[in-house]
């Protein structure tokens, strides 16, 4: 059959007898009904009716049994993975559907995994047709999920998972490397990144870190654009924010996109030279926790005094020339601090991507006796 010679398919090499009934009884072959053996119940078989009745020949295979390595159904030795621990509990089960809903043909397809639609090779331009493309057949305009996902991915900032976006500068990130389809439901929609096969039951911050972290998992790369080893915020779990147990990645961003940089949620304005007016738009991110009154209106009262009013007003420097709400210079340092101390002046940029040559019109510097 040519199903066999397609890109992934369940038998390697040559298509013999012995290969068939691994999968097809024989006992009724000729009643015109196929039977698929029953792994789970030996001496019984399994009539291929519909895409039900297939998904419990596929877990049958697909289950700790089959996954232990003692039993290896085909001659290349491939042992199956375990889907049935975790399919029971997961959404899309619990939506009413099925394997065949997303691996059309057991035999073979032209798309990675036996994904659909089996005869449609990914090929330029629908090489996405096996990545997020697929996910968007359902989690896209007028699919049948609950939320349009690809909208979100389509908007200004978003994670690379698109297939141009990996071509133009270098970084990926796909859905399973957050989302595992026979796994995630509405409680735990998260896997771990570091064992794909586990569902995550930590925290949001903890879950974000483990590509956040300088050290991302195998497949995730991050952009040729991002400083170092890729938006380590590693420090932030140490930070006045991560100890405080009530801020969280969440708060300031989104998961899959937003039409504001670096996926925040609000405005929070990184650029010099903004002019601040009433109401604070520019960092409505940061009012949602710190009263703007009390940092740099007329009820200013902190370590600072009026200083905060006078640099952000008047001298219309944004809050991340000296803050990182991720963590600070020092990591003792309860106000998030982020200066560092060449020469005795602070200023908060890079000096590995800018230079060690500082510009006055772009950062601050403090010159006073104390630094």
């Amino acid at each position: 059959m040519g199903e066999f010679a397609r890109t992934s398919h369940h038998v390697i090499g040559s298509v013999t007898d012995s290969q068939c009934i691994v999968c097809h009884d024989q006992s009724t072959h000729m009643a015109g009904t196929v039977r698929l053996i029953d792994y789970d119940n030996p001496g019984s078989s399994i009539a291929f009716s519909d895409a039900l009745s297939a998904e419990a020949f596929c877990l049958g295979c697909h289950d700790s049994d089959g996954a232990d390595g003692n039993f290896v159904p085909f001659e290349d030795g491939g042992v199956a993975v375990n889907v049935a621990g975790t399919w029971g509990a997961s959404h899309h089960k619990s939506a009413g559907q099925t394997c065949l809903d997303c691996h059309e043909n057991n035999h073979g397809s032209e798309k990675r995994k036996l994904l659909s639609p089996a005869d449609t090779p990914a090929t330029s331009p629908s090489l996405t047709e096996e990545e997020e493309g697929f996910c968007y057949t359902c989690h896209g305009a007028g699919g049948p999920a609950s939320k349009n996902i690809e909208v979100d991915f389509a908007l200004l900032s978003h994670h690379n998972v698109a297939y141009a976006d990996q071509s133009a500068d270098g970084g990926r990130v796909e859905c399973t490397d957050c989302h595992n389809p026979h796994a995630g439901n509405h409680q735990k929609p998260l896997i771990d990144p570091d064992e794909p096969h586990l569902v995550w039951t930590g925290n949001e911050v903890d879950f974000c870190l483990r590509c956040h972290d300088g050290a991302p998992p195998a497949g995730v790369i991050f952009p040729s654009t991002s400083p170092g080893t890729g938006y380590d915020k590693s420090r932030f779990s140490s930070s006045t924010h991560g100890l405080s147990g009530s801020v969280s990645c969440g708060d300031c961003h989104k998961a899959h996109g937003s039409n504001r940089e670096s996926l925040k949620t609000m405005r929070y304005e990184q650029s010099d030279q903004v002019s601040y007016s009433g109401g604070g738009a520019q960092y409505l991110l940061c009012w949602q926790c710190h009263r703007e009154n009390v940092v740099v209106g007329n009820e200013a009262r902190n370590a600072f005094g009026t200083l905060h009013d006078k640099h952000v007003k008047e001298k219309r420097a944004p809050c991340i020339e000296c803050h990182d709400p991720h963590s600070g210079y020092d990591s003792g340092e309860s106000g998030l601090i982020s200066f560092v101390y060449p020469d005795k002046h602070g200023w908060n940029f890079d000096l590995n991507v800018s230079g060690t040559t500082y510009n006055l019109s772009t950062a601050y510097q403090d010159t006073g006796t104390n630094t």
